[in-house]
């Protein structure tokens, strides 16, 4: 077999493995936006039934405090107040998560509806949040629109696959607990590795886009040449 098929073959197999990557991508931002909508609609639905009914549900409530954090730390930064300013106790604090302070405070509110203030801080607070989980719903939304239309993108399925390529070593100090998650993540979307990434790309693709057209030992003797008459 020709190095030149071996090339064409190789490139066929990264796209194809970009391919599944980006499927599994979609699979997992599916799943993390019917876990937005599941808390939100429990959530939502622990309100209506303190407001309506006077009621605290507390199988809703558990259901929510024990997805707390991981509910917080999937909305991320949609999640963060960065300067907030309590409108009852009067400080003001940064980065303040909203969702995580809130929800330990939903069953001290019903005992306080005759509270006008109390009330007003609720509904606000309420509101916020709500909004929060829709927002980041949409986000995840547009996410998983764009990663389907790219799916019949060859060059970004290549992308994909050189990208996990890179990145591998990175993830292995990952699996082994060397490195935390919020590094993993920092590094593995940061813009240098996107700039290796797209460096990578393009020489990969000059070099077999002129190993087809050359062949490969016509590849290898246009490098000496180069190298020779540098």
């Amino acid at each position: 077999m020709s190095n030149t098929i071996l090339t064409i073959i190789l490139a066929l197999l990264l796209i194809i493995f970009g391919y599944i990557l980006k499927r599994m991508n979609i699979q997992k931002l599916i799943k993390r936006c019917d876990f937005t909508m599941q808390y939100n609609n429990c959530f939502v639905g622990l309100l209506n039934e303190a407001l309506n009914n006077h009621r605290f549900d507390n199988e809703k409530y558990a259901w929510l405090i024990e997805r707390v954090h991981a509910m917080q730390q999937e909305l991320g930064a949609t999640g963060v107040i960065y300067h907030y300013t309590d409108p009852l106790k009067g400080f003001t604090v940064r980065e303040y998560q909203l969702l995580i302070n809130f929800l330990p405070e939903v069953r001290g509110y019903i005992r306080e509806m005759n509270n006008s203030i109390m009330m007003e801080r609720f509904d606000t607070s309420a509101r916020i949040c709500a909004d929060m989980f829709i927002r980041h719903k949409g986000d995840l939304s547009d996410l998983i629109n764009k990663e389907t239309k790219l799916l019949i993108n060859p060059f970004s399925c290549l992308a994909e696959a050189v990208r996990y390529i890179i990145a591998l070593p990175l993830s292995v100090l990952y699996w082994f607990g060397i490195i935390s998650e919020g590094m993993f993540y920092r590094v593995k979307y940061s813009r240098l590795l996107k700039f290796i990434n797209s460096i990578i790309i393009i020489l990969g693709f000059i070099s077999s886009i002129v190993t087809i057209v050359l062949g490969y030992e016509g590849f290898l003797k246009l490098i000496n040449q180069f190298l020779v008459h540098k």
